[in-house]
């Protein structure tokens, strides 16, 4: 909602609104809260590296034009 309301008061100018979710990623955070080989099973396959989870950010920063949509995941 805020993103929308953001974009109309913007509207006429040459800025553009988006809503990023880049995701879970990887972090040193929840590596201090599991053991290392566990941390290393379970997240390395179910979590994004942080590159991976930063190209919806770059995306929106880069290349989106504004639409309809303004939520990207």
């Amino acid at each position: 909602l805020f993103t929308r309301q953001l974009a109309k008061k913007l509207k006429g100018t040459n800025v553009e609104t988006f809503c990023a979710n880049p995701g879970v990623a990887q972090s040193a955070l929840y590596r201090h809260l599991l053991p290392e080989w566990l941390y290393r099973l379970v997240f390395g396959l179910l979590l994004q590296t942080p590159a991976e989870a930063a190209q919806t950010v770059v995306y929106c920063a880069t290349e989106a034009q504004q639409s309809v949509n303004f939520y990207y995941r």
